[in-house]
């Protein structure tokens, strides 16, 4: 009775670390996927320049405009170095630096001597680098064919990653998830020797059974081993312990234990891969059906699409994070009906959504997607309040188009990012040009734009009382208020109490007059109109404006006017 008490409670404890471990392999596999994806871009960028230099016989017209194009935050610099000698450098140099001769020390030397021989991109770092701080260089090789088609070596191009910029965001998130961390690199492609290069965990240990992922690139082996913060747990198995041993008379308990735990096991490893808001796979889970899908035949092939709710942030905004995750919940369940039930489909990010759709030709899943993204979509948050949303995509075929996962995700991220610069509520097809897009690009807030527009800006309902939306700050100093608060407080929030009340009759009726002379046109989308009138600053004073308008059909806020106003010189009395 005893014994087999004991038994199903050693099978329980190994159980329940098995399941934790499985678990934690899936979070660390997810996340050194991430970091590869975040270094193949730096090779990426590397690759441009190189084809720009082998196109153009050993020169690079504009650098610093083509190297601009390609700089990410995390990229801190981006050099070319014909026969090793750096020559050109984008961002300059400053009066501190100077160009230099990339074999000055060995280690360098060792692996210049690598990549050549082996003809491919090599990482080499984290490093300390002049003006930059640590960082990790990507060496690539350029070789140019003469004219009797004989290659030669001509140099390298180098592209330097800032750490731990490059890797901030993932050990980050890992954190968040309550586990302690240790990520190791071999640093350059010839040595084996591994180095400690980020640590969170306990002062002066290191992980005592942590578990982990390698990942190989640019000849370097990075390993990411991670633990829960408070060790592996094995509480189910300490309780069936004592459970066990107040009942220890009767045995059968104990088997029945043990089916219920392999039960638990299978609910909690569906629990570790499902999202707990959408109720499809999370991110670990996604990745972890993709190697499945792609191990069981390398050679089949099958369409990656990363989605997203466009605006998402807005919806949030205007609607509250519920209606927010409303919104993330729907797209869901279409995602589900939409795609053939053999489709994986996970939520791997915030409002990111990822797909793999096997066993149909590339044309068969761009015309599916291509007619899933063009829907806009509707529901209900309560009674009174209706939300509509639409959604974009990237895709990109497989093997056609990239021959591995890891080339796979990134170039499915670009192709989301494409077609987010073409205005979103699309889907793009991946292409190679795409890999030249900057997502900074996308980065612009409200606040930065409003900062950036040359003169008083203000946006505010076209219908009932017509309400004030939102005011730059030139428009709040031109009315002398202090912030936005006291703008809203002074003008009662509407377009009514920026006109002096002398004019504004006047002016609501010719804008009105303005708007319903011109005809509907969806290809155009807008009105504009033109008036002037008179304001009255805080401190009293009289001012003459111009007012240019533009009536647009806004999917939040229906019929809105986005106007700029000036001073008008030309009259300083005050008077119409």
């Amino acid at each position: 009775m005893f014994c087999s008490t004991f038994i199903g409670y050693a099978n329980i404890k190994k159980s329940n670390m098995d399941n934790e471990k499985e678990r934690s392999y899936s979070v660390a596999t997810a996340y050194a996927e991430d970091l590869k994806k975040d270094f193949a871009y730096g090779i990426n960028v590397s690759e441009k320049i190189k084809y720009e230099i082998v196109a153009n016989d050993g020169k690079v017209d504009d650098f610093d405009s083509y190297a601009k194009k390609l700089l990410l935050q995390y990229i801190g610099r981006i050099d070319i170095a014909p026969d090793g000698i750096v020559t050109d450098t984008y961002p300059n140099w400053t009066e501190n630096e100077s160009r230099s001769d990339l074999s000055t020390s060995a280690d360098i030397g060792r692996i210049e001597e690598y990549a050549r021989k082996k003809r491919k991109p090599v990482l080499y770092g984290p490093v300390s680098f002049a003006g930059l701080g640590k960082g990790v260089s990507v060496l690539n090789p350029v070789f140019l064919e003469d004219q009797s088609g004989e290659e030669r070596f001509w140099g390298y191009v180098i592209v330097i990653i800032k750490t731990p910029d490059v890797y901030k965001n993932t050990l980050k998130m890992i954190r968040s998830f309550g586990y302690n961390y240790s990520l190791n690199s071999t640093i350059n492609p010839v040595s084996d020797k591994s180095k400690r290069v980020e640590y969170y965990g306990p002062e002066k240990e290191t992980l005592r059974d942590p578990v982990g992922c390698t990942i190989n690139i640019g000849g370097c082996h990075w390993n990411l081993n991670i633990e829960p913060e408070n060790g592996w747990s094995t509480d189910v198995a300490s309780n069936y312990l004592t459970f066990g041993c107040i009942i220890s008379l009767f045995w059968i308990i104990g088997i029945i234990m043990f089916l219920r735990l392999l039960e638990q096991k299978k609910k909690l490893r569906s629990m570790a891969y499902t999202d707990t808001l959408t109720g499809i796979l999370n991110r670990a889970g996604f990745i972890h059906e993709m190697h499945k899908l792609i191990k069981k035949d390398p050679a089949a092939g099958l369409t990656a699409v990363m989605l997203d709710l466009d605006d998402f942030k807005l919806v949030n905004d205007i609607y509250g994070h519920a209606v927010g995750d409303m919104a993330l919940n729907d797209m869901a369940r279409y995602l589900l009906d939409s795609f053939p039930g053999e489709s994986v489909i996970g939520r791997t990010g915030g409002d990111e959504f990822s797909l793999l759709i096997p066993g149909r030709s590339p044309e068969e899943c761009e015309s599916l997607i291509q007619d899933i993204t063009k829907e806009t979509r509707s529901f209900d948050a309560n009674s009174k309040t209706k939300v509509t949303y639409t959604m974009s995509a990237g895709f990109v075929d497989y093997p056609g188009q990239a021959g591995d996962i890891t080339s796979l995700m990134i170039k499915a991220d670009e192709a989301l990012y494409a077609a987010k610069m073409e205005g979103k509520h699309k889907a793009m097809h991946f292409t190679e040009s795409m890999s030249l897009m900057k997502r900074e690009s996308l980065g612009f807030s409200a606040k930065s734009i409003a900062a950036g527009v040359p003169g008083a800006f203000f946006i505010y309902e076209a219908y009932g009382e017509k309400k004030i939306l939102f005011a730059n700050d030139s428009m709040i100093k031109l009315f002398g208020c202090e912030d936005m608060n006291d703008f809203l407080d002074y003008t009662g929030g509407s377009f009514r109490g920026i006109v002096y009340k002398d004019d504004l009759d006047r002016v609501e009726k010719s804008i009105k007059e303005q708007i319903d002379s011109q005809k509907d046109d969806r290809n155009k989308g807008y009105k504009d109109d033109f008036a002037e009138y008179r304001i009255m600053r805080k401190d009293g004073k009289i001012k003459h404006v111009i007012d240019m308008g533009r009536l647009v059909r806004d999917e939040h806020h229906g019929l809105i006017f986005f106007v700029f106003i000036r001073i008008d010189e030309r009259n300083t009395s005050g008077r119409i």
